[in-house]
């Protein structure tokens, strides 16, 4: 039996984060975020946590931050602006600071196995807009592999845009396996829950304090760690709903 394949033969489907968890991107997206909102919409602080709203999502957050300072939701001219705005800022610090697009170690090799053994095993699903996650996977190489994905441009909720991207693995051979959620924040692990798949942090210091004090049973460092886990055990099958229990 290989390390992803489950009791009843069904391959392990795997819906994967981006920001924080493919590239180190998770600081500079959100302090690049909100400069977009304060170029185009003014009044937005430097930065905001994010465990603050409701939906994780760009589209959520900007929604409910227009709404608290304004008590309206944003108008389709200003979305367009903060969009276009952001990823011009993406752009600008990836010319600066390439390094920081860097996929995560392992990562590569990581996909490769997986598709290799089990072909259209692996989705996307990310809280960011679709134009600038397809930039950020541009910028580290990602794009090579064409993963389905799925993004803030399809629905506003994380719940949803993860069971977007597990959609568009539908009427493939992975399709009938469990489904593992890898990312790297809080919101990451709680939709999880909420749909009763797995989850496996990707996460360093104090995100991975976090996701362990939450009750993320599997938090390594990298990809490379992953496939060393996943070569000697299965990991992540108990729906983390049980993780605390």
């Amino acid at each position: 039996m290989t390390p992803d394949r489950e009791q009843s033969g069904a391959e392990r489907v795997w819906i994967l984060d981006i920001d924080g968890t493919l590239m180190p991107t998770e600081s500079l997206d959100n302090r690049c975020y909100w400069q977009a909102v304060h170029d185009c919409v003014g009044g937005a602080p430097g930065t905001l946590s994010l465990e603050r709203f409701t939906h994780v999502t760009d589209s959520g957050i900007l929604d409910e931050w227009m709404r608290q300072r304004y008590g309206r939701p944003p108008l389709p001219a200003e979305v367009s602006a903060v969009r276009e705005r952001f990823l011009q800022l993406l752009d600008d610090t990836f010319a600066r600071e390439p390094e920081s697009f860097t996929a995560t170690p392992g990562l590569f090799d990581w996909i490769d196995r997986k598709l290799g053994a089990t072909p259209e095993s692996i989705a996307i699903a990310t809280g960011g807009w679709s134009h600038t996650a397809l930039f950020k996977l541009r910028c580290a190489g990602l794009d090579r592999y064409a993963l389905p994905l799925a993004t803030s441009d399809d629905c506003v909720s994380r719940t949803g845009i993860m069971e977007t991207a597990r959609s568009r693995l539908a009427g493939t051979d992975a399709d009938a396996g469990p489904t593992t959620y890898i990312g790297d924040g809080l919101w990451d692990l709680a939709a999880s829950r909420e749909l009763g798949w797995s989850f496996i942090g990707i996460a360093r210091g104090s995100a991975a304090d976090r996701l362990r004090a939450a009750g993320a049973e599997s938090v390594l460092p990298d990809f490379h760690a992953l496939t060393a886990q996943l070569e000697t055990r299965l990991v992540g099958i108990d729906p983390v709903a049980h993780a605390t229990s």
